[in-house]
């Protein structure tokens, strides 16, 4: 995520804000938006708050932290915090390319930006375009997760959260119903939000 353009990449975003904290904020997300939002114990950072890792605040996450010093080191135990946990639920372990790593932190995030925009949270793709890149670090020479979206294409997005929900269900996988109808209808958001201002 880093090499995409992000200034840090999930894991090590865990660590800095603090894995305890984003357990219980994931949790509250999960009670608000349980069709949307997953909160069972196969999550890794809920696995090692349950060991005791926390991130910076105790020198022990998905990184290791030396005191007084700030940089990542890397954290075997973790590693085989999580090997373990995988392997007692059958879950396969194998390498990931960057493109798939890039398609499952992102795909989630294009989806339910178009999903705000079909429930009128956001009135235009660019005001999202606008939050993401000023206030969560998006990589502003992508132009926002809506430019994302229309860039890599829309039909790419719909088609590979298709492919992902086959691997691993319905959360956080279901396209948004107007991610849907766009497609099917070879419209794009502009196009889209420029018929929604003539009506």
């Amino acid at each position: 995520m880093e090499k995409f353009g992000w200034p840090m990449g999930p894991a090590y975003l865990m660590d800095v804000v603090g894995m305890d904290t984003a357990v219980h904020a994931a949790a509250v997300m999960a009670e608000g938006f349980p069709d949307r939002m997953s909160h069972d114990w196969k999550n890794a950072t809920q696995l090692l708050v349950a060991n005791q890792r926390y991130g910076q605040k105790n020198g022990k996450g998905y990184y290791r932290y030396v005191p007084g010093d700030r940089a990542r080191h890397d954290a075997p135990e973790a590693l085989e915090i999580l090997r373990a946990t995988a392997r007692r639920l059958g879950v396969e372990q194998r390498l990931h390319t960057d493109q798939e790593i890039v398609e499952r932190c992102l795909y989630p995030l294009l989806n339910e930006g178009i999903r705000i925009l079909e429930e009128g949270v956001a009135v235009r793709a660019g005001d999202i375009d606008v939050v993401w890149p000023s206030g969560y670090g998006f990589p502003r020479d992508r132009g926002g997760p809506m430019f994302h979206a229309e860039t890599i294409g829309l039909r790419t997005l719909y088609e590979g959260l298709l492919t992902y929900q086959k691997l691993f269900g319905p959360m956080h996988w279901q396209p948004a119903n107007l991610l849907r109808q766009l497609v099917e209808s070879g419209q794009t958001l502009a196009q889209w939000e420029a018929a929604r201002q003539r009506a």
